[in-house]
C-alpha cells in the first residue's frame, strides 16, 4: 500500500477492504450519505448560507440512467468525498465551495456519458487509443460529441411524428421534450442551447400540425430562438473537466479496492498535457456588459421611489383589501370574493402620485388585461331578444351561445357585477406591487450600493444591519474570498431597503420558522415563497417603468457582475482623481488587486462609460431644442452652432451635439433639477451656486438652480416633489461639506 493511502486509511479509521468514507459525518453533508441526491453547504464554512443540490443520477446517452451503471453512484460519491476532505494528491487541492463541489461531479458525469457512447465501459479493453478519442471528444458540447441530433431525428423516424408525447400547460400544447430526451438518454439543457437542435424542432412542429390539424401544437417563441453556437468547449471549461479526470484517475490509484469503474486507469493521462495540445481559445474576457448610465439611473431612481413613496401605501391597501377578502369570502366563496376585492381596489383610486406610481391599483391578487371581443351591437342584440320575452335557452340556441358565453353577456349587457372594471388603472395588482416590484426595487438599491453577489445579498438574515460610530454597516457573508461574514459601510437608502425587506418577510419568517429577508407570504393562499433570483419580476417591472426594448425585441439582462463593475467603474472613471485601487479591493473582498483589474481592465471601461454619457448628453440636448421658452446657456449655443449649418437634417443634429460636447469637455453632473454643467472649464462661473472659485452642485434645489443657465432640467432626472432631509441645515449649507468640496477640486486644479 502507498504511502498516501494508509494516510487516507489511518484517517478514516478503516481497513483496506472497508468502505468507511460511507459510514463518516461530513459538516457539508446535510442529506444521508445513501441518497442519489445530496444537499451540501460550504464546505470551508458549513455555517455560510450558502448551499447547494447535487444531483448523482443523470441520462445515459441511448437511453436509461446513470444509476443502472454497477457501482458508478458509489464512485461518484467517493470521488467527491476525498476531493473534498484530503488534499494528498498530486496537484490537487482540496475542493472548497459548493460550486467547485458541482463542477466536479458534471464533469465525471460527462466523462462517463462519453465512455459509455465509445463502447460501454469495457474497462479490461482500455488503451491508450481510447484515452485519446476520450480527450478529443470532451473538448466538443455534450451535443456534438454524443451526437443529439442524429438520435433526435432517429427516434422521430422510428415512433412517427403523430406519436409524439404532448402535453398540455395554461391550455397550450406541445411536446414533451422531457419524454423524448430522457427516451434517447441526451440532456435537456445541453439540447435547449443548441440552435440545430431547437431549429430541427421547428420543422417536427410544422410536421405535426398538418398531420393533426385538429390538435394544434404550439412551439414557444423562447424555444425556436436560434443563437450564435460554439461547438467546442472554452479553454477553461475543458481545463476543469480534465483535471477532474486526471484526480478521479489518482484516487482510483491511491484506493484501487474503493472503486468498480476505471480503477487504476489512465482516462486521459497528464491534464496539463491534453490541455496544451488542445488548440482551444480562452473565455471571452468581456461577457459582461457595462449598464448603460441612463438604465441604471431610471432602474434606482424608480427603486426608491418605490421604496420611500409607495411601500406604506402599499401596506395599508393590503391591510384593508385583506380584511375585506377575508370578510366576503366568509360570505360569497372565495371566487365571487376576489372579484368583489379587485373592484374595491380599483375603487381605491390615486393613493399616491407621482412617477411610476402602482395606483390605482388593478387588482388584488392578480390582474390579466384581457381583450375585449364583444362589440355593442352583440350585446345590444342579446339585450332585444331578451325583452321580446324569448328565454335563456332560446337566446343561446339564436345566437350560438355556450351557457358561459350567455351568462357572461347578459351580465355585461345589464352592467351587473361590473367589479368597477370601467376605472381607470395602472394594470398593476397589489400582489405584483407589494411583493414583486417592492422587494426588487430593495434588491436593486443593495445591489447598487453596496456591490454584492447574489448569494451574499439573499443569504441576508434579520439583524444584519447595525449603527456604528462612524455609520451604518451591513453584515455579508462574503462568498469566495474571505468565506465568513464581514462588516461592509453603507447608506440610509439601503438601510431602509432592509428594513423594508423585514417587514415585507415578517409574516413569512414566522410560518416557515426561517431567518432569511426574502421568504415571503403574499395574498395567494400559499406556504410562503422565496425569493433567489435578482431577475425574477425584472422584465415586468423595466416594461412598467417605461424601459424601451431593443430593435430586437431584446433587454439588458442584469446580473451581479454588471451591479459591481458597475460600482468599481464609476468609483475610477466618475471620480478617478480620488481613485484608489486597493480600497476598492477591498470594498469588493477580493483576494488581491489582479481580482479587481479585471473590471477595469482598460482605460477602454473607461472610454465605453465616458461615450454613454456624451450619447446621453447629446440625446438630452437635441431633445430639448424646440422645447417651449427662451433659449439659454449651453442649449443657445449649440442652437447658434445648429444654425450656423446650411442643411441641418434631424440626423446630423445628434452629430453637432457630439462635436459640441467634445471641443467644450462638456462635464455632467446629475443632481436633483436635472443635469448640471458648472463644473465644465469656462463654465463655472455662470453658476448661479458659483462660491469663492467653486461650483456648489449639493446645493441644488429649485430655488437655487432656476434661470441657471448650466442648468438642463431633464423630466427624468428631475425630482417631482422636495425631499425633506436634505432641507435640513446640515445638507443645505455645511462648511464642512463645502471645504471637502473645494479641498478636492482645489488638488484636481494642481494635478491639471
Amino acid at each position: 500500500m502507498s504511502n498516501s493511502s494508509s494516510i487516507i486509511y489511518r484517517i478514516l479509521d478503516g481497513s483496506p477492504h472497508s468502505k468507511d468514507i460511507s459510514q463518516r459525518k461530513y459538516d457539508w453533508l446535510q442529506s444521508e450519505y445513501s441518497g442519489l441526491t445530496w444537499n451540501i453547504r460550504d464546505p470551508e464554512n458549513p455555517s455560510s448560507p450558502i448551499t447547494e443540490t447535487l444531483s448523482f443520477d443523470g441520462p445515459l446517452i441511448g437511453g436509461g440512467r446513470l444509476s443502472e451503471i454497477e457501482g458508478l453512484m458509489d464512485d461518484l460519491k467517493q470521488s467527491l468525498v476525498l476531493a473534498v476532505e484530503f488534499s494528498i494528491f498530486k496537484k490537487h487541492a482540496k475542493i472548497r465551495s459548493c460550486s467547485a463541489m458541482r463542477h466536479h461531479l458534471n464533469a465525471l458525469k460527462r466523462v462517463f456519458n462519453e465512455i459509455y457512447d465509445m463502447d460501454g465501459f469495457c474497462w479490461s479493453e482500455w488503451t491508450r487509443g481510447k484515452s485519446q478519442i476520450l480527450i478529443e471528444r470532451l473538448k466538443n458540447k455534450p451535443s456534438v460529441s454524443q451526437s443529439y441530433l442524429p438520435r433526435l431525428k432517429e427516434y422521430i423516424n422510428n415512433v412517427g411524428v403523430a406519436n409524439l408525447p404532448v402535453r398540455s400547460s395554461k391550455s397550450i400544447n406541445k411536446i414533451n421534450y422531457e419524454v423524448v430526451y430522457d427516451a434517447i438518454g441526451i440532456n435537456r439543457f445541453h439540447a435547449q442551447r443548441n440552435p440545430n437542435i431547437q431549429e430541427y424542432w421547428d420543422r417536427v412542429y410544422e410536421m405535426y400540425n398538418d398531420q393533426l390539424p385538429l390538435k394544434k401544437l404550439r412551439r414557444d417563441k423562447r424555444e425556436s430562438r436560434a443563437t450564435a453556437y460554439q461547438k467546442t468547449l472554452s479553454r477553461d471549461y475543458y481545463h476543469d473537466i480534465l483535471r477532474a479526470t486526471e484526480l478521479y484517475q489518482e484516487q482510483t490509484y491511491l484506493l484501487p479496492n474503493q472503486f468498480v469503474n476505471a480503477s487504476m486507469i489512465k482516462l486521459i493521462g497528464d491534464s496539463y498535457e491534453a490541455l496544451n495540445l488542445s488548440n482551444l481559445k480562452p473565455a471571452n474576457g468581456s461577457r459582461t456588459r457595462n449598464i448603460p448610465v441612463p438604465l441604471f439611473l431610471k432602474l434606482v431612481d424608480a427603486s426608491i421611489r418605490y421604496i420611500l413613496d409607495y411601500s406604506e401605501a402599499l401596506f395599508d391597501a393590503e391591510k384593508i383589501l385583506a380584511e375585506k377578502h377575508e370578510c366576503y369570502t366568509k360570505r360569497l366563496g372565495n371566487y365571487l370574493a376576489g372579484k368583489e376585492v379587485n373592484g374595491i381596489a380599483r375603487e381605491m383610486g390615486m393613493l399616491v402620485e407621482g412617477r411610476y406610481s402602482p395606483f390605482p391599483l388593478a387588482s388584488y391578487k392578480h390582474y390579466q388585461a384581457r381583450e375585449e371581443k364583444i362589440s355593442q351591437k352583440d350585446l345590444s342584440d342579446l339585450c332585444s331578444l331578451l325583452d321580446a320575452g324569448l328565454s335563456p335557452k332560446q337566446v343561446r340556441d339564436r345566437l350560438g351561445l355556450s351557457k358561459g358565453q350567455f351568462d357572461y353577456r347578459s351580465k355585461r349587457a345589464r352592467k351587473i357585477h361590473n367589479y368597477s372594471r370601467d376605472v381607470p388603472h395602472t394594470g398593476v395588482s397589489l400582489q405584483k406591487a407589494l411583493y414583486q416590484f417592492l422587494p426588487l426595487s430593495c434588491l436593486v438599491v443593495i445591489f447598487a450600493f453596496s456591490a454584492r453577489r447574489e448569494s451574499e445579498v439573499f443569504g441576508m438574515t434579520t439583524d444584519c444591519y447595525k449603527k456604528f460610530y462612524d455609520g451604518w454597516r451591513v453584515k455579508f457573508y462574503v462568498a469566495k474570498s474571505r468565506r465568513r461574514h464581514e462588516w461592509f459601510t453603507s447608506v440610509p437608502v439601503v438601510i431602509k431597503a432592509i428594513e423594508m425587506l423585514e417587514r415585507l418577510s415578517e409574516s413569512g419568517r414566522q410560518v416557515s420558522n426561517s431567518d432569511s429577508l426574502f421568504c415571503f407570504d403574499d395574498t395567494f393562499n400559499r406556504s410562503p415563497i422565496n425569493m433567489d433570483r435578482l431577475n425574477i419580476a425584472m422584465e415586468s417591472f423595466l416594461d412598467f417603468i417605461g424601459v424601451e426594448k431593443s430593435e430586437g425585441g431584446e433587454r439588458f439582462k442584469f446580473s451581479e457582475h454588471q451591479f459591481r463593475r458597475f460600482f468599481a467603474v464609476m468609483y475610477f472613471y466618475r471620480y478617478e482623481k480620488q481613485a484608489d485601487l486597493e480600497a476598492l479591493t477591498y470594498e469588493l473582498r477580493h483576494e488581491d488587486w489582479s481580482n479587481t483589474a479585471v473590471y477595469l481592465t482598460e482605460q477602454e471601461c473607461g472610454r465605453i462609460f465616458r461615450e454613454v454619457e456624451k450619447e446621453f448628453m447629446a440625446e438630452k440636448l437635441v431633445g430639448m431644442l424646440g422645447a417651449e421658452g427662451e433659449t439659454r446657456g449651453v442649449l443657445r449655443d449649440l442652437s447658434d452652432r445648429i444654425k450656423q449649418t446650411i442643411d441641418v437634417v434631424p440626423e446630423n443634429r445628434s452629430v453637432i451635439a457630439m462635436k459640441y460636447i467634445e471641443e467644450n469637455s462638456l462635464r455632467m453632473d446629475f443632481i436633483s433639477e436635472g443635469i448640471c454643467f458648472g463644473n465644465t472649464p469656462r463654465r463655472s462661473e455662470l453658476s448661479k451656486c458659483y462660491s469663492d472659485g467653486y461650483v456648489m452642485c449639493h446645493r441644488a434645489s429649485e430655488e437655487m438652480c432656476d434661470g441657471c443657465p448650466n442648468l438642463l432640467p431633464v423630466e427624468d432626472i428631475k425630482n417631482d416633489r422636495s425631499v425633506a432631509a436634505m432641507q435640513t441645515p446640515e445638507c443645505d449649507s455645511s462648511s464642512i461639506l463645502e471645504a471637502a468640496i473645494k479641498l478636492s477640486m482645489g488638488d484636481r486644479k494642481v494635478e491639471g
